[in-house]
C-alpha cells in the first residue's frame, strides 16, 4: 500500500484541472430581433358572402416583417381567419399568398391553404401552417387571399372584418381575381405570424494547456409586451459555420473548431402577437477531453494536490501512476487536502469525470 508523504502547503498559484467538464469561456453573444405579427383582432359583426355569380375573392393586405441588424431574411410562417358558413356550402376554399401590384392583389406567390367549405360553422377562427420554404422580402406588402367560387346567395362562405384599426393598410374583395375593389378603412379577421432567418457573429479566441474542444450553446427566448418571457417559438434550423446541427444547439454537440464562429439559423414565431421580441444568446465553453496530465504538462517544478471534486458515481483518480494510490467518489462528493497537500508528479481519470485543484510551483 502506498503512504502519501503530507508536507506544508508551499506558495504558488493554483490550476484547475478538469476533465470531462464543460467552463465557460467568455461572455455570451446576443441578437435582439424584434417579432412582426398581425392579430385578427375584435369581430365588427360585419363580413363579405362568398359565393358564385357574385364577390368570389376576399383579400387582406400585410407587411412582410421590416429589415433590422442580424435578420437575413423572412418566410411566411402561419395565418388564421374567422369565417363562417350560411346554409350549407360545398366545395373547396383556397387562400393563397399574393406579391403586391400597387396596393392591389397581384400574382400568386404559393397556395397556403385549402379546405372544405362544408366544415365551416357559424363562426371561428380557422388556422393554418405553411411549410418553410415561402419566402418573403423584408419590409415590402404581400396579400392573404381567400376564394371561395361555389354556392349561393343562401349557401356561402363568410369572410369576417375585424376592428383592428390596420390604417396604411388595404382590403379587397373581387368577382374574377383580376379586377379589385379596395377599401382602405375596414379590414378583414386575418393573422399572420413568420419565420425569421438570422445571422450573427462571434469571436472564440480562448484555448487551453489542457486538451479540449470548443463547444457553443445557443439559447432563443421569447418575450411579451410586457418584457416577461412567454412561450412562442420553434426552432428549425441552425448552423455553425455553415455545418449545421440538429436543433437546439446545446454545448455537448460537437462544432467545428475555430476562432470565430458564424451563427445562422431559423425559427418561427408562433404567437400572434405584435409586440414580441427575441433574444439569440449563444455561449462559449471549453470542454476538456484530457484524461491524465503530468507535472511536466504543468510546466512546474512541483505541484501539490488540493481538491478533487467528482462528477459521476464511480469515478477513480490515480495519482502518481499507482493503483494502490487510487482515490475513489461519487458525483459531487469532495475531497480536501487544502491544510496539507500531496505531491503529485502525475493524475489520471482511471473511470467517470471530476475537477482537481493543484498548487504548482514554477
Amino acid at each position: 500500500m502506498t503512504e502519501y508523504i503530507i508536507v506544508y502547503k508551499p506558495r504558488g498559484r493554483p490550476v484547475n484541472y478538469p476533465y470531462k467538464q464543460y467552463k465557460q469561456i467568455g461572455p455570451p453573444t446576443t441578437l435582439r430581433l424584434s417579432l412582426h405579427a398581425y392579430s385578427t383582432g375584435a369581430l365588427t359583426g360585419t363580413y363579405v358572402s362568398l359565393y358564385s355569380g357574385s364577390t368570389t375573392f376576399a383579400a387582406q393586405q400585410f407587411l412582410a416583417p421590416p429589415a433590422q441588424s442580424g435578420l437575413t431574411g423572412a418566410q411566411f410562417g402561419a395565418g388564421r381567419m374567422y369565417l363562417s358558413k350560411s346554409g350549407s356550402p360545398s366545395g373547396t376554399v383556397t387562400v393563397t399568398l399574393r406579391a403586391d401590384n400597387n396596393d392591389t392583389p397581384g400574382t400568386v406567390i404559393a397556395t397556403v391553404a385549402t379546405f372544405d367549405a362544408s366544415t365551416l360553422g357559424t363562426g371561428a377562427f380557422i388556422e393554418w401552417e405553411t411549410p418553410a420554404g415561402t419566402s418573403l422580402t423584408l419590409g415590402s406588402k404581400y396579400w392573404l387571399v381567400i376564394n371561395y367560387g361555389g354556392g349561393n346567395s343562401t349557401n356561402n362562405v363568410r369572410v369576417h372584418r375585424t376592428g383592428t384599426d390596420l390604417t396604411g393598410l388595404r382590403s379587397a374583395t373581387s368577382t374574377n381575381g383580376t379586377s379589385w375593389s379596395v377599401s382602405t378603412s375596414s379590414w378583414f379577421s386575418i393573422g399572420a405570424r413568420f419565420r425569421y432567418i438570422y445571422t450573427y457573429s462571434l469571436n472564440f479566441p480562448y484555448s487551453s494547456s489542457f486538451e479540449s474542444e470548443k463547444r457553443l450553446e445557443q439559447s432563443i427566448t421569447v418575450f411579451g409586451s410586457s418584457g416577461s418571457p412567454v412561450s412562442g417559438h420553434v426552432e428549425e434550423h441552425v448552423a455553425v459555420n455553415n455545418t449545421t446541427i440538429t436543433p437546439p444547439l446545446t454545448r455537448d454537440k460537437t462544432i467545428p473548431q475555430a476562432t470565430s464562429y458564424t451563427m445562422s439559423g431559423r425559427f418561427l414565431h408562433t404567437r400572434y402577437a405584435t409586440n414580441d421580441s427575441a433574444s439569440l444568446t449563444t455561449t462559449p465553453y471549453l470542454y476538456f477531453t484530457d484524461p491524465n496530465i503530468s507535472i511536466e504538462d504543468l510546466g512546474a517544478s512541483e505541484a501539490y494536490l488540493l481538491r478533487v471534486v467528482f462528477r459521476e458515481n464511480g469515478s477513480i483518480l490515480r495519482v502518481n501512476g499507482l493503483t494502490d494510490s487510487d482515490l475513489y467518489g461519487d458525483a459531487n462528493q469532495a475531497l480536501d487536502f487544502t491544510d496539507l497537500a500531496i505531491p503529485v508528479r502525475s493524475l489520471e481519470w482511471v473511470h467517470g469525470s471530476g475537477e482537481c485543484t493543484l498548487l504548482v510551483i514554477d
